[in-house]
């Protein structure tokens, strides 16, 4: 794009930091360069003047990198303000002003990210879980002192009822012996008969 410039007003400046001492005064003890300015002003004039602006505009708004090539040169560079006046002593175009800055382009100190490590997943188990509070009912239990055939069903959760025709204890109410042992429920001992001698013949199951 070929812009009519009447002016240019470069810019160079640098950024001084200061601090001050225990006795008054200051110290310099850094400078940094600033980056180079230049405000143009010129004419867009013709039929693309209004086509012109736009693009300006639109380059400005989208932070687009440009080179201006004029009595100063500029490389990578944006532009930071437009303004355009409209009079009656240009019927074809108006007059702007516009300033560019110079930018920095800097490359990254890494090229590319390393690779994410998978988190190693623990293979799950196809056994069930196990009950470690599960415990089995003894079939007995031997009397402690004090203690009655209620306090004995109660802590193993039977029936008071079978401990007792287990037992075959006919009067609850008397005090039981220290270190009887009690069945805590029905015990079936099945027992073979002797087949006779001989053939073939019936077999015999006794209940015990």
């Amino acid at each position: 794009m070929e812009l009519f410039v009447i002016s240019e007003e470069p810019e160079y400046s640098v950024q001084v930091s200061s601090h001050n001492v225990e006795k008054g005064g200051t110290i310099t003890d850094h400078i940094r360069k600033e980056t180079t300015s230049l405000v143009l002003q010129g004419l867009l004039i013709g039929p693309q003047a209004s086509n012109y602006k736009q693009r300006l505009v639109k380059a400005m708004n989208e932070g687009k990198l440009l080179q201006y090539t004029g009595r100063n040169m500029m490389l990578n560079c944006v532009i930071t303000s437009l303004r355009t006046a409209h009079n009656n002593s240009i019927a074809n175009g108006m007059t702007f002003t516009m300033s560019l800055k110079q930018v920095n382009i800097v490359q990254p100190a890494y090229s590319k990210l390393p690779p994410k490590k998978k988190a190693a997943v623990k293979p799950k188990s196809r056994s069930g879980k196990r009950n470690t509070s599960y415990r089995p009912k003894p079939e007995s239990h031997t009397v402690r002192n004090g203690q009655s055939l209620w306090d004995i069903s109660t802590y193993h959760k039977v029936s008071a009822t079978i401990v007792k025709v287990a037992n075959s204890i006919i009067n609850p109410a008397i005090p039981l012996i220290e270190g009887t042992k009690l069945l805590l429920g029905y015990i079936n001992k099945k027992k073979k008969g002797s087949r006779p001698s001989g053939g073939g013949g019936k077999q015999y199951m006794q209940d015990r």
